[in-house]
């Protein structure tokens, strides 16, 4: 898994000279405005440099620079960003740069990043977590084949949603 493609995107491990793009995202009000507050710029550095620096599954996340693929410009960064205990189940993320939303990368990568897990890690199921109100992620995770999470009720703190997919159900759905 340490790079996958879509027809339009290609997705990369995250590397040092990705900072900025990192940094950009998790700092900026408007991105994070469904995910948590934005970080200070302090804060943002730190847990970039945690994260390229980071154990192996289970113990730390798998991120990616997601570049499109004519211009070869960097549009965002997503991944496994935490892995259960057992190592049975993992949650993904993935965030956009403003101008790139609405242009259906998000559909299109995140497919082909559920499908990266499973072809890459002993999991068997992988799920999603964002804010109730965040309309657009709904409609992606919809259109992608996850269901709503009754299980993971405790997860849904603070009106956050979460929706999960089953390997076995998006094994037969290829």
């Amino acid at each position: 898994m340490l790079r996958f493609e879509t027809p339009r995107a290609v997705m990369r491990p995250l590397a040092a000279h990705d900072e900025s793009l990192y940094c950009d995202l998790y700092t900026d009000a408007e991105t994070m405005r469904y995910i948590c507050a934005p970080l200070t710029l302090k804060r943002a550095a730190r847990t970039f440099r945690d994260a390229i620096v980071s154990p192996p599954p289970p113990l730390g996340p798998v991120l990616f620079a997601m570049e499109e693929r004519s211009a070869r410009r960097t549009i965002g960064v997503c991944g496994l960003v935490q892995f259960d205990q057992t190592m049975s189940c993992a949650e993904l993320g993935m965030i956009l740069l403003p101008l790139e939303r609405a242009r259906g990368y998000a559909t299109e990568i995140l497919k082909a990043l559920v499908g990266a897990a499973f072809a890459s890690f002993p999991i068997t199921r992988v799920w999603v977590q964002y804010a109730g109100a965040h309309v657009a992620a709904e409609r992606l995770v919809v259109a992608v084949g996850f269901r709503r999470d009754e299980a993971s009720e405790a997860k849904e703190q603070r009106g956050n949603r979460v929706w999960a997919i089953e390997r076995s159900a998006w094994t037969s759905s290829k």
